[in-house]
């Protein structure tokens, strides 16, 4: 186990009518699994640099937890295969 902190995103954050929700190690990690979100779900090819900018306000870092190492290696292949 070790301690780490938890970024974390919903759609409907920024408003939408949307359950979609991830959760990453990083903003970076969330952030990447969102936009391949966006293009599929919300047909956004390309963001718009103002929707850039709402999701990454909106991405919340959580306290530190204390989370395995296969799960931290878990979600970071898992995103990387999307």
């Amino acid at each position: 186990m070790e301690r780490t902190r938890l970024a974390s995103f919903k759609c409907a954050d920024l408003g939408m009518d949307c359950s979609f929700e991830t959760a990453g190690t990083t903003e970076r990690e969330v952030m990447r699994t969102f936009i391949d979100h966006a293009e599929e779900a919300h047909n956004l090819p390309v963001l718009p640099a103002d929707v850039i900018f709402r999701v990454q306000k909106s991405i919340k870092n959580s306290c530190e937890v204390h989370i395995s190492r296969d799960i931290i290696n878990s979600r970071a292949s898992t995103a990387r295969t999307k």
